[in-house]
C-alpha cells in the first residue's frame, strides 16, 4: 500500500493553495480559460500565453520595438 510522505503532503497542499489563489484573483472570463487545467503550473503557462504570447510572438514584439 502506498503511503504519502510528508513531502508529498506539503506539495499537494502548496498546489491547492496556488490553485486557490489563481482562482480568486481572476475574473470569470479568465477563470473559464484555466478551469480545466490540472495543475497551477499549467494554469500559469496558459495565462502567460494568453497575455504575453508564445516565445515567437515575444521575439517579434521585441524586433518591432527595436526597429
Amino acid at each position: 500500500m502506498d503511503k504519502w510522505t510528508e513531502d508529498d503532503k506539503k506539495k499537494i497542499s502548496l498546489n491547492c493553495k496556488a490553485k486557490s489563489i489563481l482562482y480568486c484573483a481572476l475574473s470569470k472570463k479568465e477563470f473559464n480559460r484555466i478551469s480545466a487545467c490540472k495543475s497551477p503550473m499549467e494554469m500559469w503557462e496558459k495565462l502567460g500565453i494568453t497575455y504575453e504570447g508564445t516565445d515567437k510572438v515575444k521575439e517579434t514584439k521585441i524586433d518591432i520595438l527595436v526597429t
